[in-house]
């Protein structure tokens, strides 16, 4: 007796996912056991879950011929959708918590690790309990065919032909883009040859320019040395006439040595 509240609550859980398992309650359960054998309940319970899954799957069918497995994807995907939104954030949170372990003298990386692999056991446990909960309790509209676009030739095939139009015209602004992309590099191409040229043309310019001056600068200095050379040259002859005795110095020199 003292497990019977244990097993009224397995029971109302089970009720809760299987809407068409009414008869499931504590005392029923208890009996199945026997009082000891609870792995009797495993299985009975297994047994049940799976004719609840068949028997969803044959009621969304004949309803809606061809539907049941989009259904069951649709509400998968979404459930996906919500929990690995939830389990980023979830990590983002984490990140920051794990920083308060050095105070316990504890691996901050080393927690994050085993409580991420934990995060993500937990997603995958969660994702799969609530899609089976979801299609356990779905009820199908009577649109359900529209809905997941099953089963309508004529809708598939516009939305096929949309498609392929969209990819058409998706195919069509991409070679315009690349079109106008090679005709962008070709004219930054040519600008700057024609840089590159003219920088060239200036250098070329410059060069001549200081030839010529270097040239120009080189005759006036040659000027300017025989001018003074002449001068030197005629103030040497004026002293030597005015002072016989004297002699020139390269004379003065070679005397001397």
């Amino acid at each position: 007796e003292r497990w019977l509240p244990l097993l009224a609550r397995v029971g109302n859980t089970v009720r809760q996912f299987l809407p068409a398992a009414k008869d499931i309650t504590g005392v029923k359960l208890m009996q199945i056991s026997g009082g000891s054998d609870y792995e009797k309940v495993r299985e009975y319970l297994r047994l049940r879950a799976v004719e609840a899954y068949w028997d969803k799957v044959a009621a969304v069918e004949e309803q809606h011929p061809g539907c049941a497995d989009e259904a069951q994807r649709y509400m998968f995907l979404q459930n996906l959708d919500g929990k690995w939104k939830q389990h980023l954030q979830d990590m983002d949170d984490l990140k920051n918590e794990v920083q308060f372990q050095m105070y316990a003298e504890r691996d901050p990386l080393v927690e994050y690790k085993i409580q991420g692999n934990y995060e993500f056991v937990e997603l995958f446990k969660s994702m799969r309990r609530d899609a089976l909960f979801s299609f356990y309790r779905f009820i199908p509209p009577p649109n359900l065919a529209e809905v997941l676009r099953v089963g309508n030739p004529r809708q598939d095939s516009e939305a096929a032909k949309r498609m392929e139009e969209e990819g058409k015209t998706n195919t069509q602004k991409k070679k315009e883009g690349e079109e106008d992309t090679a005709e962008l590099i070709r004219a930054a191409a040519q600008a700057s040859r024609q840089m590159n040229e003219a920088k060239k043309n200036r250098k070329t310019e410059d060069s001549s320019l200081t030839s010529s001056r270097t040239e120009e600068e080189e005759e006036m200095a040659m000027k300017t040395a025989d001018a003074a050379n002449e001068a030197i040259n005629k103030g040497i002859e004026e002293l030597q006439a005015q002072f016989p005795e004297m002699i020139s110095t390269s004379e003065r020199t070679t005397s001397r040595g």
